[in-house]
């Protein structure tokens, strides 16, 4: 027969740890909730800039041309013609940036916390698929729209 072990008896009458603090908890559930609801508008925020790109690519990359000019003269002609010039960037550039960081903010958990000399950072990540797509495809369109701003017409 076996003897009951001292030790085990002990850890199964320990309590179980509690969060305690209510502004942690929340702060948790802030980020979840805001997750779903940033995934949704950072979708809507880079669904005309993902096409245009796409349009883009099918003209000049593939050869497929008539797919752009419909598009551009639907959407980009007025907003020229309208003397409002700071609507195209806003489109093209700002919005999917706007979701790119809406996206990081809302999967990402930043602390830090001071321990004697030194602070420890500490990054705490959400894996929420979708919010991740978003952040890769406006991270693209971002970093595609600058480098062409920077590299212009030469």
């Amino acid at each position: 027969m076996l003897k009951p072990d001292p030790t085990e008896a002990q850890l199964q009458n320990i309590p179980v740890p509690q969060v305690a603090s209510e502004a942690h908890k929340r702060r948790l559930k802030l980020v979840l909730l805001d997750a779903r609801r940033s995934a949704w508008w950072g979708t809507l925020l880079v669904i005309l800039p993902a096409v245009f790109l796409t349009t883009v690519f099918l003209q000049y990359g593939l050869g497929l041309g008539p797919f752009l000019d419909p598009m551009d003269r639907f959407l980009f002609a007025p907003i020229r013609h309208s003397g409002h010039r700071w609507i195209e960037p806003l489109l093209l550039f700002v919005l999917p940036l706007v979701a790119l960081v809406t996206n990081l903010l809302s999967v990402a958990h930043f602390s830090v916390a001071p321990s004697g000399d030194e602070f420890v950072f500490t990054v705490a990540v959400k894996k929420r698929w979708w919010n991740w797509i978003i952040i890769v495809l406006s991270g693209m369109i971002v970093t595609v729209i600058f480098l062409y701003a920077v590299k212009g017409d030469r």
